[in-house]
Parts: C-alpha cells; structure tokens; sequence
C-alpha cells in the first residue's frame, strides 16, 4: 500500500493538467465559444483544476484514495468543477454575492417572487408593464408566481416621489417588494421619465423592502448591484436560462424552496462567452 506522502508527492501540478485538458472537447468548446479571451479560459480551467486537486488531497488524507491518482481521474473530476467555476467567475464579473442560474426567465421570476412571500404584493411602474407585455410577458410571469401588482405612475413616466407617497400609504406588511424592469432595446417616445437606481435603492432600504430588477439583456447586472440593488434577473442572450443574482441572504432563500431544484439549471460551457462579455 502506498504512503499518504507518496501519493501526496505523485499529484502532477496544475500546468500538467493543463496540458491533459487542452485536448479535450471541454476546452476546445470554451476556446471556439470566447474566441480569442484565452485568459479566461485558462482562469476557468485552472479555477476546476485546482479544486478537483483540493478535493483529492482531502481523499487522501481521510484514506479514501490509496492508489496513485492518474491525470484522467484529475480531468475527470476538474469537468464536475467547471460550472462552480462559472458561477464564482459570474459573482466577481458582476460583483455579486451570489448567482443562480434558473431554466428559463418565468422560473427566475417565479422563483426571486416565491423567496419573498407566496403572494406578494409589488410596487411597480405603469411604464415598465407597459414596454414589456409584448417582449417579456412580464405581468403574467409575475401574476403566475401569485404576486399583485399595485402600479404607479403612468404609461410613459413615473417619479420617486410617486413611489414615495405609495410607500407612506401603504403599512409596512402590505408591500412585499419594489419590482422594476430594465427597458433597454425600447424606444420612449413624448415627455418620459424614470426612477433613479441609486435614490431607489436608498428609498426601498429605508422602508426595510427588497428592490428587484429584471435586466432583459444582462448589460446592467454589474451596475445594478453595485447601486444596491437586491437581487438582479437576467435575460443571456440567444439562450433559455437566466441568471439570478444578488445578496447571499435573498439567494439563499431562493435555494431553500422546494421548487428550487426542479427549476434551476447547470451551466454548460456554452454559457462561459455571456458573462465574459
């Protein structure tokens, strides 16, 4: 049988896996996708590589692995790494606590909705209803979760103070949530108007509320979040899934429903070149 500090010293260091994984269908996949972003790549793999490394010291310490570790077992188990590594790249890229991806859009929506109550009750602008229902469907994924929807302002502006004079009439239990939409790839015509990120942000805090975007073409995610928005849904283009991210506490909520696993979804490598971009 061969000692701890054998097999310890018989690990081949990342550059040799490197040279294992450049060769497979993973790493060719996610050089034709990001094209000449090689730096990424290398971050991803090397990200994989090193936890699938930590994993195995572990088994070798408890005596769970008592044989020399071939390289092939090492790819093997960096590929399991891959999509933690692509969360964890999402979450520094967009500065985000944590990220989720979900199936599709109506489940990222059902899902942030469902985290905050079974029915909630949303402030929402007119104008975000408005631009929407015939891209995003945005009123019936969120009637679909159970939610109400008490619009403010009116099909073309909406004020902070608007959203103001709604919280005050409102008690503290009524509103569940500030819920607005990104309206890029629209075009607003006439005398418009929107609410301010930033001043939303500190008004929603103030009234102890989350405040929820949903960003349709994840242009915006990194901004957001930075403002302080609380949780960011995002659109990746020419694909199905969405992207949930936020604050560690909203989204460890999201992962405790039931309904979290059956709507949630692995990232391929596919889904590497949208949060590089």
């Amino acid at each position: 049988m061969t000692n701890k500090g054998a097999l310890f010293r018989s690990l081949p260091g990342v550059d040799t896996i490197l040279e294992t994984i450049n060769g497979s269908k993973e790493a060719d996949s996610l050089i034709k996708n990001i094209g000449d972003n090689k730096t990424v790549v290398r971050e991803i793999l090397v990200r994989a590589i090193r936890k699938a490394l930590t994993v195995i010291r572990e088994q070798i310490n408890d005596g769970t692995i008592t044989n020399i570790v071939t390289n092939a077992r090492i790819v093997e188990l960096a590929k399991t790494q891959i999509d933690k590594s692509l969360r964890e790249l999402a979450n520094i890229l967009y500065g985000s606590e944590d990220t989720v991806v979900v199936k599709d859009m109506h489940g990222a929506i059902k899902l942030v909705l469902k985290a905050i109550s079974d029915h909630p009750v949303l402030l929402m602008p007119s104008m975000d209803l408005i631009y929407r229902k015939n891209t995003g469907y945005v009123e019936n994924m969120i009637m679909d979760a159970g939610a109400t929807i008490v619009e403010i302002g009116c099909t073309n502006r909406v004020h902070l103070k608007d959203l103001e004079t709604k919280l005050k009439k409102c008690t503290p239990t009524t509103i569940n949530a500030i819920f607005l939409c990104n309206k890029s790839n629209t075009e607003t015509l006439g005398f418009t108007k929107e609410l301010d990120t930033i001043k939303t942000t500190k008004l929603a805090k103030s009234y102890l509320i989350p405040l929820i975007i949903i960003d349709f073409d994840g242009t915006n995610i990194k901004q957001y979040l930075s403002a302080g928005v609380d949780v960011v849904v995002s659109g990746i283009e020419k694909r199905t899934e969405a992207l949930v991210c936020g604050n560690n506490l909203f989204i460890n909520e999201i992962k405790a429903l039931d309904i979290f696993k059956g709507i949630s979804a692995s990232p391929d490598l596919n889904f590497l070149p949208f949060i590089c971009a």
